[in-house]
């Protein structure tokens, strides 16, 4: 069970309350944050997030390594056991990311994230 964040990154609250999260739900929201996050950003675990700056939103991107880095990163999200489909696309320091992946709570498909600077 995990704290549920609105649209835009905050703790939900509902009727005075802290709205949780559970199951693919949760899964889905990990990867949200996992894939979003710069790598270093966390204070508290400096490992959590993507390379975004130092491999991905580069001027000469090697594509292999880049999907090499993301398809690691959903694998070793919490309750992902598998990927099905894989698309990304680096475009104009613009990465636009879209998966289905096999969890523990069933299938999560049409996964999409921009990662825009």
């Amino acid at each position: 069970m995990d704290i549920k964040l609105d649209s835009d990154g905050d703790i939900e609250i509902a009727n005075n309350d802290v709205s949780l999260i559970d199951g693919a739900d949760s899964i889905r929201q990990h990867l949200d944050i996992r894939l979003n996050a710069f790598l270093g950003e966390w204070l508290f675990d400096t490992r959590v997030g993507a390379p975004w700056i130092r491999d991905i939103l580069v001027k000469r991107p090697d594509y292999k390594i880049i999907g090499d880095i993301l398809k690691t990163k959903i694998i070793e999200t919490p309750g992902v056991t598998g990927i099905l489909e894989f698309y990304f696309e680096n475009q104009d320091r613009m990465v636009t990311l879209n998966f289905t992946a096999n969890t523990d709570e069933g299938l999560i498909s049409d996964f999409t994230t921009f990662v825009d600077l």
